[in-house]
């Protein structure tokens, strides 16, 4: 059987569970069936091991046991399986078989699940030009996969550049429209990783409208769930809490229904709701699932990933809000720690942990510390993001706080008025840029305009002196 790139994601897609109450015996079910299906791929191939070794059959089979392995998250299985059929796949070169294409780019977003971003990127590059000269559908999902393993290592520019021109793709070819609402989720969250929430939002409400239409027992429920896990965290970034926890609740619960409690997948719905908690001063809670989150993807991912290092972040946060800066700074450390040893020191996402440091150290006074973590933040979030971005001008404004507060301590009245002078001009930046990218009621402006309040006021009480 000879499978192209795009049958292949079609059956990926149909080989995830089906949906349905989520109960332990439900759940036992899927787990039968899983192994099932599994031992029954694994006997093929067996068979033609014996009967035609190295044969585009054989490689063929190898990829259906691959993809059917990472569709139920056994990704050793899956990594074995297609890296033999890339392996016998590369034997047979000018011969009409899709299977080199299938292995290269399911190899590839094995490799990003596990975080080798650079591994992920060559191979997927490989397969994109082998889907160049071949069908247009194949180079589609090529370009998608791009996308997300650019994403995954912050290279957010050449994803967006990846994922528009994929969904070009599948819209020219007009494949059906569920197929169109997957590809289209790459972009959606490229863009909301970017701070481009109000350009992500129609996209992402469209993706959800169309996936859920398919009904709970299709073969895109796990999309139709991360679409709306996705317009959730959407709705987070944009200051809708009310909103992001009633869609990410929802997600949860989809995915529940047809994945095992451990999944990564459960973990990033863990996550997201965790934020929200966070948000809306549910610290329990937000901890409680936090801790959830983290304990899956130890388990799955490790320590050294990150989407590990995210969670850990977050801990940080949570503790530094609650003033309890000693595990506060120690999460922070491990999130960058784990960024680290993943070979992604320079990754934006450190950006966070930086200035969450360079804000627990302002408020214990720490001054020359702070603005080393918060130089660092400001430098990594410019090169990636530009400056008309969210993040960058968080990164201001907590530069813009650390100005401030050496103005209250200096002594010297000159060296206490260029300080404001800085702190002003920071804090109005990140205001102005706040205010365009996230609009003029989002939660995130009342921090802004509460330190420019407190600039004007440190100003005024300056000039009162005099």
């Amino acid at each position: 059987m000879q499978t192209s790139c795009i049958s292949a994601l079609l059956l990926l897609l149909a080989l995830s569970p089906s949906t349905g109450p989520s109960t332990a015996s439900t759940n036992a079910v899927k787990a039968v069936e899983s192994e099932n299906k599994l031992e029954s791929l694994q006997q093929e191939v067996r068979r033609l091991r014996k009967d035609r070794p190295e044969s585009i059959a054989l490689a063929s089979a190898l990829a259906r046991l691959g993809l059917a392995a990472e569709s139920f998250d056994q990704w050793q299985l899956a990594g074995q399986a297609l890296q033999e059929c890339l392996t016998i796949s590369r034997r047979h070169p000018g011969q009409d078989n899709g299977n080199l294409i299938v292995a290269l780019i399911y190899l590839a977003d094995h490799g990003r699940h596990q975080g080798r971003y650079s591994q992920a990127r060559r191979l997927a590059q490989e397969a994109a030009r082998l889907g160049e000269s071949g069908k247009q559908e194949d180079l589609a999902v090529c370009l998608s996969k791009l996308a997300l393993i650019e994403d995954g290592a912050g290279c957010y520019v050449a994803g967006e550049a990846y994922a528009r021109r994929a969904l070009e793709i599948f819209k020219r070819i007009s494949l059906t429209a569920p197929s169109t609402a997957v590809a289209s989720l790459a972009l959606a969250d490229n863009l909301r990783q970017q701070g481009k929430y109000r350009e992500a939002l129609p996209i992402l409400k469209d993706a959800t409208a169309i996936l859920k239409e398919t009904g709970a027992g299709s073969p895109y429920a796990r999309e139709a769930a991360t679409a709306r896990n996705n317009l959730g965290a959407l709705y987070f970034w944009l200051g809708d809490y009310t909103n992001a926890e009633i869609d990410l609740n929802e997600a949860l619960k989809m995915r529940l229904a047809i994945l095992p409690p451990e999944s990564e997948e459960i973990a990033n719905s863990l996550g997201d709701l965790a934020a929200v908690y966070h948000k809306t001063g549910r610290y329990e809670l937000c901890e409680e699932k936090l801790r959830q989150a983290l304990k899956i993807r130890l388990s799955t991912l490790g320590r050294n990933h990150r989407e590990t290092a995210i969670l850990l972040g977050n801990l940080g946060n949570l503790y530094s809000q609650q003033a309890k800066y000693e595990e506060a700074r120690d999460y922070y450390q491990q999130a960058l720690q784990s960024l680290h040893a993943a070979g992604l020191k320079d990754h934006p996402e450190a950006g966070e942990y930086l200035e969450g440091l360079g804000l627990l150290e302002t408020k214990q006074g720490n001054f020359s510390l702070a603005e080393k973590y918060l130089e660092r933040s400001l430098k990594l979030r410019e090169r990636t993001f530009g400056e008309q971005n969210p993040d960058t001008a968080k990164s201001k404004l907590a530069l813009g706080r650390l100005l401030l507060a050496r103005a209250d301590k200096a002594i010297d009245p000159k060296l206490r008025s260029r300080y404001l002078d800085s702190a002003l001009a920071r804090i109005s930046s990140a205001r102005e840029t706040l205010e365009m990218t996230l609009g003029a009621e989002h939660n995130d402006l009342k921090a802004a305009r509460e330190s420019l309040a407190e600039c004007h006021k440190a100003r005024s009480r300056q000039q009162t002196a005099k």
